[in-house]
């Protein structure tokens, strides 16, 4: 925690002309975008305190001033405008998140199949083998009546 002045959500939705649910967005991305912000009890709930260095930092704000500007956007488009960024900009987070969960899944799959190609050669020599053997003992016209089970044994 820094000492420098704090808000909660509100207020800082208000002196970035950002949205409420932006704000929560960089308080949830991970890692969070506000690392800084810490929650204080409030009743029986919460309360978020963003540190102003924190909104510099994450580029919300072009400067620490005394008193942030409180533009209040009441323009029903833009508002809506503004809920849609936030909402997309929470979805790809969670895109990138889950893209990232997927690559990972995919080098654990490709390790492993690299662990087994060596396996698959071995059973591959000890079946041509058994094949080997299998047709050395036996008449032209059994190998045609050839029952597969011995292949793999």
């Amino acid at each position: 925690m820094t000492s420098d002045k704090t808000l909660n959500i509100s207020e800082a939705a208000r002196a970035t002309g950002k949205s409420v649910m932006t704000i929560r967005a960089y308080l949830e991305a991970k890692p969070s975008k506000l690392p800084n912000a810490f929650q204080t009890p409030k009743g029986k709930s919460k309360s978020w305190n963003i540190p102003l260095s924190d909104l510099v930092a994450a580029g919300l704000l072009d400067s620490v001033t005394s008193e942030p500007e409180k533009p209040l956007k009441s323009d029903p488009a833009e508002l809506e405008l503004r809920v849609l960024v936030a909402t997309l900009e929470a979805e790809n987070n969670s895109l990138r998140e889950r893209l990232a969960e997927t690559k990972e899944a995919l080098a654990r799959a490709e390790r492993r199949v690299d662990q087994l190609l060596p396996l698959r050669e071995l059973e591959t020599a000890q079946v041509q083998k058994a094949r080997r053997s299998f047709f050395g003992r036996r008449k032209k016209a059994e190998f045609e009546t050839m029952p597969t089970t011995h292949l793999a044994e």
